[in-house]
């Protein structure tokens, strides 16, 4: 009898697991690469669709754009989106562009933006929410760690 009602219970409970969606839903997400310009891949429109909403995230971006910093507490990428007036081999920047600054904010102390070889990489679930500008061309918009 008692083997009767164990198994029961323990096929009620592969039924309520295999039915129910325990953890994290989920989120839409976006990867490859983030960069510059033409590069940005339509990062920011995104990051704008899914406001306010988790999103995954696995993006690299080239170091050599000097796209990228991390140091003590802050990790940041700028993707520079529109520029006038630059001329060949002119690297993007303030004055001439406008785009947006991503900062990480990590609930847990974690890194999320790490360097890679020659390219730093952000993987990881966040919420992105604006959080001002523009600043010298560039709109801040948050990217809150969810783990």
């Amino acid at each position: 009898m008692y083997r009767g009602a164990t198994l029961a219970l323990v096929l009620a409970a592969l039924c309520a697991a295999a039915l129910c969606s325990c953890g994290r839903a989920a989120a839409p997400k976006f990867e490859g690469r983030v960069g510059h310009l033409e590069q940005e891949g339509g990062f920011s429109l995104f990051l704008e669709a899914n406001e306010g909403k988790p999103v995954e995230l696995d993006v690299w971006m080239a170091a050599a754009d000097d796209i990228a910093g991390s140091g003590g507490k802050d990790e940041w990428f700028a993707v520079w989106e529109e520029c006038e007036g630059l001329v060949k081999g002119e690297k993007p920047g303030m004055g001439k562009c406008t785009g947006t600054e991503y900062h990480i904010a990590a609930a847990n102390g974690r890194k999320y933006l790490t360097r890679e070889g020659p390219r730093w990489r952000l993987r990881g679930r966040f919420t992105p929410k604006p959080a001002g500008g523009p600043l010298q061309g560039l709109l801040t918009e948050i990217l809150q760690a969810e783990e």
